[in-house]
């Protein structure tokens, strides 16, 4: 019942701030930049996808390695592209679809797996927060933005609390099979995990910087540094679908600033937003069917035999 309440007011949350957005932004100014972009912009934005795959694929090879089962090169990048269909429809489906298929092949106990994803998503926090704090020291303006200061006064001390609880990896703790991955694991697994990571989120930044640049929002890479990550933070809260809505008004906040004229900001701003999320499930979509059709693919949603009659 709780969870489809959640759900139910997640698609409230979404249809609000959609309606909003639409009621701000004039569908015709909106089609018309849409089509006047640079001609750059969707190949650039496609190739920034590539990287994204390789460097989320690679991270995944050697994060599951480490802490759940070995996986080959190639094996990884079909299990990757194949659950980027499933998460078209549900994140969580396409990290479920992980562990899946390392149960079915590998014999990986299913909460083994879930404290590995779980592990997985603590280091992205990480990587968000580390690239902020790198943005704001190269350069990244928060004089207008105080909040951004306000979130690292939060998250700093309270990965300092994370680290003494590793540190001292309390029993009660450690011998529940969901945080086994994550306490058992020590500062260094912690550092090489985030090494591999960071690749990652970098190449998500350069996405949505190549489709804002694209679209005439001339934002420092510096400012890009700093709150893209926060940006991503806000889109992946469970309060709206997708992160629809949330992202656009996130996006505007941060960055409606860097458009010329500052009318045309939120126009331009959710062109370039809608425009990303049409070609990056138009590659989520063509590499999730590509993958889905090899061996590795059809083993994530095949059924598990039934069991022998006695």
């Amino acid at each position: 019942m709780r969870a489809r309440v959640t759900r139910l007011l997640a698609w409230v949350v979404t249809a609000g701030l959609i309606v909003f957005l639409l009621r701000r932004i004039d569908r015709h100014q909106l089609l018309t930049a849409i089509t006047q972009a640079h001609g750059w912009t969707v190949p650039a934005g496609f190739l920034a996808m590539l990287a994204v795959y390789l460097c989320d694929s690679f991270a995944m090879w050697k994060t599951f390695g480490w802490f759940a089962a070995p996986l080959r090169w190639r094996e990884t990048l079909l299990i990757r592209g194949a659950t980027y269909l499933l998460a078209v429809v549900n994140y969580n489906l396409g990290q479920g679809a992980i562990i899946y298929f390392l149960n079915r092949s590998r014999g990986l106990p299913l909460l083994r797996g879930a404290a590995t994803v779980l592990l997985i998503m603590g280091i992205n926090m990480l990587a968000l927060l580390f690239l902020t704090t790198a943005g704001l020291a190269t350069g990244g303006r928060t004089d207008t933005l105080p909040m951004v200061k306000l979130i690292l006064l939060i998250a700093y001390p309270g990965l300092a609390l994370y680290a003494i609880l590793l540190a001292l990896k309390p029993k009660f703790l450690r011998t529940r099979p969901l945080f086994d991955v994550l306490l058992n694991a020590s500062f260094a697994d912690y550092a090489r995990a985030l090494l591999v990571r960071l690749p990652h989120t970098a190449a998500l930044i350069v996405v949505f910087l190549v489709f804002l640049r694209g679209f005439g929002v001339e934002v420092p890479f510096t400012q890009a540094l700093a709150l893209l990550p926060l940006v991503f933070f806000i889109g992946v809260l469970p309060i709206s679908v997708q992160g629809f809505g949330t992202t656009e008004v996130a996006l505007i906040f941060f960055f409606g600033r860097y458009v010329t004229p500052t009318a045309a900001a939120e126009t331009c701003i959710v062109a370039a937003s809608l425009t990303q999320r049409a070609v990056t499930l138009v590659f989520q979509l063509v590499l999730g069917t590509l993958c889905m059709r090899s061996s590795v693919g059809r083993a994530i949603t095949r059924k598990p035999p039934a069991p022998a009659a006695p």
